[in-house]
């Protein structure tokens, strides 16, 4: 069986990489229900929150909404539960609608989860009118949404955001085919395979999808992997510089794809099943949301930690640093990508500048009050920093990588150790000497003899006499 898994915590990764695929969606339908505009439940402190809202019933039973965990509630962004409203703020339609989902205008949510329903449109009855939720928040990467209906081919003329409660004669609610952090239905890359039957492939076959010109988080040293798969015949692509439809061409015709974690991983679900992709990872966590991307779409997927953060960071937040390091090296073996010694290497003249950039961004995000962000690393992951930041000081000392525990085995390091112990040793006798010579001085100057020839001392001092 062929490695896939070039990573800290090999165990957290492994079950991770279980198979997430649950029962096959199906479609429901509900007569006199309503449709309520989401809004923030505050009894819940997520990063962006849980919300109240979604399909229900005419006695606002709760049906339906948007969640982020197959088997719990309350996930950040979930709409779990509805809202009981007046009957004179409730507009009422004759119509069977279609509920297409709760979509939030971010680029990765809206890609990974906010699609979640719209695998039924394809084959919905045409003509029907669509409607979606959409999050009263916004985002620090917006996006459109509702692009991804249109490129399905979807007549937009039949699609609607409902801001006021709505009662409708039926809603026809399709299960969910994501849950992101843990499951997913054979359903849910229909929507993409829709999009990506609709735009022309792309000729270029090897592609690195960069965050280099990105600047919403600190990301230092990408252009190492930029270079190095470069030479290797990748095309460089900048996500953020192209539409959409660019993107998706780009992908859907490529034979392999490297990308960093991130919303950008999402576009693997416009690759043929026949894509090999490998991602690289920029902090220790595990997203179990891009494995579940690789096994919906069937893709051969190769995770790798890929970075020299010296630092515990986490995967929304950073700065990341990256660089090459022994998984990366383990990875280019396992698939026999032949290298050069010296293209492993880093360049510390640069390196130490990145550092100091690092240690400087990293004070800034979480110092104060945000140190509570660090709260989802354990012990065992401030470890991996650990060894890694002993590895990194082992290249600038001692010109190999080498762990944390291995580094103070080191014949260089033991040397020094002897040294500095006959110092300290030399050190403290010292002190032992200048401490018993004070004293002696003290007791000669607390003496009768010393005192009564105090005058004479006077009268020598005053002929240049000591």
């Amino acid at each position: 069986m062929t490695r896939n898994l070039f990573v800290h915590d090999m165990k957290k990764w492994q079950t991770n990489c279980r198979s997430h695929e649950i029962d096959h969606a199906q479609v429901h339908e509900y007569e006199n229900a309503l449709i309520l505009p989401l809004r923030q439940k505050p009894e819940f402190n997520t990063p962006e929150g849980v919300y109240e809202g979604g399909v229900c019933s005419e006695n606002f039973t709760f049906i339906a909404g948007r969640r982020r965990r197959f088997k719990a509630e309350h996930a950040n962004w979930d709409c779990d539960s509805s809202y009981k409203v007046e009957d004179d703020d409730i507009v009422s339609r004759n119509e069977t609608v279609i509920f297409g989902g709760c979509i939030i205008d971010h680029f990765g949510h809206a890609l990974l989860d906010g699609t979640a329903r719209m695998w039924y449109l394809p084959d919905a009855p045409s003509g029907m009118k669509i409607v979606f939720l959409r999050y009263p928040r916004s985002t620090n990467t917006p996006f459109d949404a509702l692009r991804f209906v249109e490129l399905m081919g979807i007549d937009m003329s039949r699609v609607e955001i409902i801001d006021k409660p709505t009662k409708f004669d039926r809603v026809i609610v399709p299960d969910e085919a994501i849950y992101p952090m843990d499951a997913y239905r054979a359903e849910y890359v229909k929507t993409f395979d829709a999009i990506r039957d609709n735009i022309k492939p792309m000729e270029d076959k090897k592609i690195y999808l960069s965050r280099s010109h990105f600047h919403y988080r600190t990301s230092l040293n990408e252009t190492y992997y930029e270079d190095f798969f470069s030479r290797r015949g990748f095309t460089i692509i900048y996500p953020e510089t192209l539409s959409i439809e660019e993107q998706i061409a780009y992908i859907a015709g490529a034979d392999e794809v490297v990308t960093t974690m991130g919303s950008m991983a999402r576009l693997l679900l416009f690759a043929k099943s026949t894509t090999k992709a490998t991602i690289l990872n920029r902090s220790t966590q595990c997203l179990p949301a891009q494995v579940i991307v690789g096994q919906a779409r069937g893709i051969e997927s190769y995770y790798v930690d890929a970075f020299l953060n010296p630092l515990p960071v986490p995967h929304v937040n950073g700065p990341f640093l990256f660089g090459p390091n022994r998984f990366f090296r383990d990875y280019l073996e396992e698939r026999d990508i032949a290298f050069e010694d010296q293209e492993l290497q880093v360049d510390f003249s640069s390196m130490n500048g990145m550092g100091i950039t690092f240690m400087e961004e990293w004070n800034k995000m979480y110092m104060g009050e945000a140190q509570s962000k660090l709260s989802v690393f354990t012990e065992k992951d401030v470890r991996y920093y650990a060894d890694d930041y002993a590895a990194y000081v082992g290249q600038m000392v001692l010109g190999c990588e080498i762990g944390a525990e291995r580094i103070l085995e080191h014949p260089d390091i033991e040397r020094l150790k002897t040294e500095n112990k006959k110092l300290s040793e030399k050190r403290k006798k010292l002190e032992a000497d200048l401490k018993k010579s004070r004293a002696e001085v003290q007791k000669l100057r607390n003496s009768k003899s010393w005192k009564v020839t105090a005058p004479l001392r006077a009268v020598m001092r005053l002929f240049g006499k000591d």
